[in-house]
């Protein structure tokens, strides 16, 4: 598999995607905000994490319903705890487990690791066609690498039982991955035709017509490939 000249783009986060001194005017804007918003705390209380998660969500370049869908829960609970808060009812300590609990969840979308596989499962009506495209080069980036680190083992001593299920398995999910999107579509159909020629070759001594058919799908899926970044650059130029 020949090297693509472009790679996924997807997080504002990236250094290479701040113009310089970005990151400065943030932070002293940030700290400006802070500071002004301690003299009135319950604003802050109030305002902090969905803010924070907004900005953070939008730097990740995440539709905008998609963020208001993940900003809701922390601005339902602060504003839960804050109104607990002023009643002279209910103890503080109940407040402050549903601001923790907000707290909580702020953490999760923030940190966990898998994030767009599971935003990417959302309907893609929901998403949008740019977002499920861009999501889509990511993930088939990803299998891309897979893929390859399987091929190359195909030739060893290990079971190429164990190899050819793996490589079964990735061939699976690409044809399932062609079924979200239009923008990628004939890329992973490219690579699940590919996998399954290489597949057929594990443990055999290929022909001449085998070794020649696989290297012309390895020639498509290289097409298919640079077709659906260009598909996707213009449907996401930024």
């Amino acid at each position: 598999m020949s090297d693509q000249p472009q790679r996924a783009r997807l997080s504002r986060l990236d250094p290479i995607n701040w113009p310089p001194g970005t990151g400065i005017v943030l932070f002293i804007g940030w700290l400006a905000y802070a500071v002004v918003s301690t003299m009135w705390l319950h604003p802050l209380l109030w305002t902090v994490l969905p803010i924070g998660l907004t900005l953070y969500l939008f730097a990740e370049r995440y539709p905008w319903r998609v963020i208001l869908t993940l900003v809701l829960p922390p601005a339902l609970l602060t504003a839960a705890s804050q109104i607990v808060a002023s009643s002279s009812d209910a103890p503080t300590v109940v407040a402050f487990a549903i601001y923790l609990t907000a707290c909580g969840y702020f953490s999760f979308i923030v940190c966990v690791p898998d994030r767009d596989r599971w935003i990417a499962r959302l309907p893609g009506w929901f998403l949008g066609e740019r977002f499920c495209a861009r999501l889509a080069w990511v993930h088939f980036e990803e299998s891309l690498v897979a893929a390859n680190a399987m091929v190359r083992q195909v030739d060893g001593t290990d079971d190429q039982n164990v190899r050819r299920a793996t490589m079964n398995r990735l061939a699976m999910e690409a044809r399932r991955e062609s079924r979200r999107g239009k923008a990628w579509q004939e890329a992973w159909l490219a690579l699940a035709a590919w996998l399954d020629g290489v597949g057929e070759l594990a443990g055999i001594q290929p022909s001449t017509a085998q070794v020649r058919h696989v290297h012309d799908l390895l020639g498509a899926l290289d097409g298919a490939h640079m077709q659906a970044i260009e598909r996707t650059v213009v449907l996401d130029p930024g």
